[in-house]
């Protein structure tokens, strides 16, 4: 008792002196710098709360109630000179007129920040790096306490390994090409967290479903000729035995009534049969409260009695009693209790049984430095052999989160000599699981693959072949292996949670990742529902995110748009729900972009002024968004709108383009200055001011000489001033030397074939203008765009008409006819109509059909609603009828 109470007071003081010293360094050192190959760490001792860190822009925000604090960090920031992550920094006594105290610091552009805080350092980390375009090339897992993994660089190594089940994947050079079809790992499932590690299996628990503590002390028969006391007692183990359990409890109570004092000596002895009678009794029911007055029962015999087997054989049941129930902590009582009977029994072969439980239970505790103090006792080691040793160090290591220690404590104490085979397969499943939280996925896959082989019967097993795949996904091998590998996880994982995550993996690699998946691929997505398990907080995030990326991937932004707002994202870390919103600013830009592109404006303007806050200024810094929404103010006629983004686009200039996430296709041959320029153009054209949108036009060219927009502009001034000549040749010009499309929205579309097919009208070049309207026609008839779209392809139909009534050919009188009535049919509502019904009923007439039309000018006559010249036109049209039918009458 002596030791135990010294023990704790050590730990008490270790601890008590590590918090003096943690003090200290705050004291001494508020901010720390560790300048790595590929990023820079700022370390910001602090209790938790105390500081708000917040990275806006380009600038990161460290914000406190403690002014005192905010100053010691700015003095100290000083001392950090690295142009290459931050410009400035500049300390603000009153942020936002409030009296909180905050240090801004400006990062560099393309400076991209993580952070998150360690309790167990009582710490903010912020890492700070420069993201490049290829950075999803080299990825590496970030370590955060709340065990999820954020994506970030590492380099890569080439390996060789076995491929389950059968093939080989030969070691290449370090970077291969890329599959352009697969997006990265980011866009599948980017959330990874630890699985709970695995503890050395304990031999000899037995299953009380069907064990009772006779398993381990069985009830023997007594001497009945020795005297009456034992005689009686063996009454009472016969009725025992039969299961007549009112019997042989009356038969104790008589023996103590009969026998008083000399009872005593036999007690023991009773009130195991007694114990083992309740227990036998509820093995079906499993009626709690008996079942704990038989453990009460038997642990007030362990403590009374002298008999070592009866002791021994008590405690193994209630260590396995309280394992089952996962009560830790007296489980590791009992083994102790355990420990030192059999060593004051010279119990080796127990003391080691007893030794092993407790580490079980200290590991299964986390208390580390118990097991280094507990496997570094001197009559410890020689009852346990080293590799059980190390494998509880590592599982309590492990279970802290302590991975860096976990591979420190292994390459000690294997640094001069290698572990005898079989392994403990806790041993490599952890240490494997340590490797891959660090991002040594080489090594990482090499344990997993030797844990199969040794311990393919552990339910960790699914763990490990789902964590293969992982490696092979996050190392971007080729997809056919990676899907396969996840095929594995699934068809063989005997843990339903991992099979029900490898199923998630596996639809976002082959539906989301997967830039053209099949349709079989896309059936897949059925592997998502459940309705057999509970999900974990990890899982619920990864299907959320899954289920959400199928609908950007299917462009369905809507209602992807509908199933994001019923994500509970205030509810995530800082870093899963930066994920999400990252993909919600991807889902309203999508959104955004399809309303312009058919012309929607006003639209457009009701999305962004809708999530501009929330989403779109995650995604703000592009320019071609800007220009869009700016487009849409200006031909709302809002210009003060537009000079507010024309001022916003002017500040992107230099901005990087966003790398990660990239759902929707950013427009990449346009760029600020371009789009500065062609705002300026749009405006003057709007006004009028067609000299200086010439000028600003030449001033396109000159930034982007093959810019084919600058003859479309061109092509609008030349119609707005009717010269129809200039208008028709740019238009020209733009349509010959079109590669790829440049017109922005269908609205833009419908004002070129507008102005270019009513500039051939008006030049009376009716050949040309036949021919572009018949070319025309066919996309004009397939695109059901906006109102002003509608109008233009109705008014270009309408001349058509008017061409082709107006020619002489027969063909033409035909064609005249059919096409007339296509346009009735298809604008019901036309301002051209009654002019359409006249060309109509007179096209009838000349082709042979003068009832027909006849009729159709009869109609027209007598509408009240027709105009007076149509009726003129219709009147004129059948007299001169009936005028020639009377002169060929004989």
């Amino acid at each position: 008792m002596t030791k135990i109470r010294k023990i704790k007071l050590l730990t008490l003081n270790f601890l008590l002196a590590g918090v003096c010293f943690l003090s200290q360094i705050v004291q001494a050192q508020v901010l720390q710098q560790q300048l790595f190959k590929t990023h820079l760490r700022l370390n910001l001792f602090a209790q938790k709360g105390m500081v708000n860190i917040r990275t806006i822009d380009n600038k990161i925000i460290i914000r406190s109630l403690n002014p005192d604090m905010i100053k010691k960090i700015s003095e100290q920031f000083k001392t950090i000179k690295n142009s290459k992550y931050i410009k400035k920094q500049e300390f603000v006594s009153s942020y936002n007129n409030t009296s909180i105290a905050a240090l801004i610091v400006y990062l560099s552009d393309k400076t991209q920040t993580f952070d998150f805080y360690k309790d167990r350092e009582k710490k903010y980390v912020l890492d700070l790096w420069v993201e490049k375009d290829d950075d999803f090339l080299n990825q590496k897992v970030s370590k955060t306490k709340t065990t999820k993994k954020a994506v970030t660089s590492v380099k890569k190594k080439t390996i060789k390994r076995k491929v389950l089940p059968k093939k080989k994947v030969v070691a290449k050079k370090v970077l291969k090409k890329k599959e352009t079809n697969i997006r990265d790992f980011r866009y599948g499932v980017p959330f990874l967290w630890n699985y709970r590690p695995v503890a050395p299996r304990l031999a000899g628990m037995i299953n009380l479903d069907s064990k009772t503590p006779e398993y381990f002390y069985p009830i023997k028969d007594r001497d009945i000729e020795k005297n009456e006391l034992e005689a009686h007692i063996q009454l009472t183990i016969n009725l025992f035995r039969k299961k007549k359990w009112g019997l042989m409890y009356k038969s104790i109570k008589l023996f103590n009534d009969k026998y008083g004092e000399l009872a005593e000596k036999y007690s023991d002895i009773n009130d195991y049969i007694k114990a083992n009678a309740i227990l036998r009794s509820n093995i079906v029911e499993k009626d709690k409260k008996p079942i704990k007055m038989a453990v009460n029962i038997l642990t007030n015999v362990s403590e009374r009695t002298n008999n070592y087997d009866l002791k021994k054989g008590i405690l193994k049941y209630l260590i396995a009693y309280y394992i089952h129930n996962k009560e830790t902590i007296r489980s590791l009582q009992k083994a102790k209790k355990l420990y030192i009977v059999s060593k004051e029994a010279f119990d080796y072969e127990q003391s080691e049984e007893a030794t092993k439980i407790i580490l079980n239970n200290l590991a299964k505790l986390k208390q580390v430095n118990k097991i280094n103090e507990f496997v570094s006792d001197k009559t410890i080691a020689k009852i346990i052999n080293a590799q059980t040793r190390l494998a509880y160090k590592i599982y309590a290591l492990i279970s802290t989160d302590d991975t860096k220690e976990v591979l420190r404590v292994f390459a000690k104490e294997t640094k001069n000599k290698k572990l005898s085979k079989p392994i403990e397969p806790s041993i490599l499943y952890n240490l494997a699981e340590a490797n891959f939280r660090e991002a040594n996925y080489d090594e990482a896959l090499k344990l997993y693959d030797e844990f199969l082989k040794e311990a393919s019967f552990y339910t960790e097993s699914s763990n490990a072949r789902l964590r293969i795949a992982m490696i092979y996904d996050l190392k971007d091998k080729n997809f056919k292996e990676v899907k396969e590998l996840y095929k594995s996880a699934i068809n063989k994982s005997t843990d339903q949670v991992i099979r029900y995550e490898s199923s998630i993996r596996y639809v976002a690699l082959s539906s989301i990742r997967n830039k053209k998946p099949t349709k079989k691929e896309i059936e897949e997505r059925v592997f998502l529902e459940n309705e057999t398990i509970t999900l974990t907080k990890e899982m619920k995030k990864a299907l959320w995110i899954t289920r959400l990326r199928t609908f950007i991937v299917d462009e369905k932004y809507q209602d992807a748009l509908t199933y994001l707002a019923a994500i509970p994202l205030n509810s995530l870390t800082p870093f899963e729900k930066r994920v999400f919103e990252g993909d919600g600013a991807e889902i309203v830009y999508g959104l955004l972009l399809n309303k312009f592109k058919k012309g929607n404006y006003a639209e457009v303007i009701k999305i962004w002024e809708t999530y501009r806050n929330t989403y779109i200024s995650k995604v703000a810094g592009n320019p071609f968004l800007n220009f869009a929404v700016a487009k849409s103010y200006a031909s709302l006629g809002m210009w003060d709108d537009v000079s507010k983004i024309y001022k916003i686009i002017q500040k992107l200039q230099d901005t990087p383009d966003l790398t990660y996430p990239n759902w929707v296709e950013r427009e990449r041959f346009i760029d600020s200055s371009q789009l500065l320029v062609e705002l300026d153009v749009i405006r003057n054209i709007h006004f009028k001011n067609f000299d200086l949108a010439k000028k600003q036009i030449q001033k396109l060219k000159e930034i982007k000489n093959d810019w084919n927009r600058s003859n479309y502009y061109l092509g609008l001034i030349g119609y707005k001033l009717n010269d129809y000549n200039e208008a028709a040749k740019n238009f020209e010009i733009y349509l010959s030397s079109q590669k790829g499309n440049t017109l922005y929205d269908l609205n833009e579309v419908a004002s070129m074939l507008n102005a270019y097919a009513d500039s051939l009208y008006q030049l009376n070049d009716i050949n040309r203008f036949k021919r572009v309207v018949t070319a025309l026609s066919e996309d004009l008839n397939a695109v059901d765009g906006t109102t002003y779209f509608k109008e233009v392809k109705e008014r270009i139909q309408y001349l058509y008409l008017e061409v082709l009534f107006s020619g002489s050919k027969d063909s033409e009188r035909i064609l005249s006819e059919a096409k007339s009535n296509d346009f009735l049919k298809q604008f019901k509502k036309s301002q051209y109509t009654d002019r359409i019904r006249y060309i109509n009923g007179v096209s009838k007439v000349k082709n042979g059909k003068k009832e027909e039309g006849k009729k159709v000018l009869l109609e027209l006559i007598n509408d009240n609603n027709v105009d007076k010249r149509i009726k003129e036109l219709s009147r004129s049209e059948l007299s001169l009828l009936n005028i020639n039918e009377r002169i060929l009458r004989p």
